[in-house]
Order: C-alpha cells, then structure tokens, then sequence
C-alpha cells in the first residue's frame, strides 16, 4: 500500500469534506497510531518519513514484516543508490520471510552482508549461492567467512537454511555432521551445487 492511498483510505473514515484547508493529520496522532500506520507502508514510503523528526524517530523503532529480499546487487529507490546502513535500518527491525544473498568477489562484501544477515529478527528461509565465474580465485577468503560459527549462528534463527555451492567452493566449506544435528528438527541443512546465477533446489 502507497502513503497515498493510505491518507486517502483514512481521509474516507474520518469524512474529510475536501475543502480547501482540509488534510489529514498525520501528526496530530499519537505515537501508538502513526506506528500502526506505518505497518501498511512499504520500506520506499518508510523510508520517506526520515525527513521528519518525530516520523524518523518512530520509523526506526516500528517493526514490521518484508516477505523477501535478493541481495545480489545495490539498492535503487527512484535512480538513487542506496548505503548499507539504508539495508541495516530495515533489517533491525524486521521479521523476513526469504533471503536470498548471492557471493560475489569481494570478501569485504561479502562478509558485511553475511553480518547483516545476523540483525533481522527473525528469517524465514535463508538461501546463499554463487557462481563459479565470480568465485575463482577467492577460495581462501571464502573459508574465512563461511565458518562454521557463522552456521551454527544462521541455523539458530532460520526456518530453513539452504546453501547453494559451485563444486569449485566444497573443498573451501566444512559444515561439521555434530553442527547439523545439535539442532531442531525444524532447521533443515540442504547443500546443492549450481553453476549458475540462481540457487537449485
């Protein structure tokens, strides 16, 4: 739902008569409200209420739910790129139903968003691929970032991790039997390869 239509819906339920001072004010209700409010918005109007003060402070603190997100490439809203920290502020936040990251050469980048992915309240499905073009050379940092720590930590806050490897990565990744098992039933491991951009399920 648009911040447009969402005035427009309650401009409806309060009878506005459409004169020419009257508007909806969205500041005149309390904190409790606007966050309610805000539930029905997607992240580009959310993102919009930074520019207000209150709004800001009440936007950075309302949880809300993202059904997915593919991080394989910047965030654009409207031409303009978007920082880490725009990804950060929503993960914090939230409770995502699928993410999917792909690997790319940079190990920098790599490893900020495998952190990022420790600041979601709650995931769903979590699926990391790569593919081999983007991969070769990169084996040693790869088995850095891909620990199992990081794992066992995905693995505690995921309803289904998936890991997506090329062959030329296996040899780079251990995932110990004893890390698997220790965990719930619900949590399902599943390792595949693909030489391609996508995950194969």
């Amino acid at each position: 739902m648009s911040l447009s239509s969402l005035t427009s819906l309650m401009e409806s339920n309060c009878k506005v008569s459409g004169g020419k001072e009257d508007y909806f004010d969205l500041l005149g209700l309390p904190d409790e409200l606007i966050d309610c409010a805000f539930s029905f918005l997607d992240v580009e109007d959310r993102m919009r209420m930074r520019l207000n003060k209150r709004l800001s402070k009440i936007e950075s603190t309302s949880k809300y739910y993202v059904e997915g997100v593919e991080i394989d490439q910047p965030i654009f809203i409207k031409d303009r790129q978007y920082a880490l920290d725009f990804i950060i502020r929503i993960a914090q936040n939230s409770s995502i139903g699928r993410l999917h990251f792909r690997l790319c050469s940079s190990a920098e980048v790599n490893s900020k968003f495998l952190d990022l992915s420790k600041e979601f309240m709650k995931i769903g499905e979590l699926t990391v691929f790569g593919r081999i073009g983007e991969l070769v050379g990169n084996t040693g940092n790869l088995s850095e970032i891909m620990s199992d720590s990081l794992f066992l930590d995905l693995t505690g806050r995921c309803d289904n991790l998936t890991v997506c490897y090329p062959p030329l990565m296996m040899n780079a990744i251990s995932i110990s039997p004893e890390s698997s098992v220790s965990r719930p039933n619900r949590i399902r491991i599943r390792v595949c390869m693909s030489h391609t951009n996508q995950p194969t399920y």
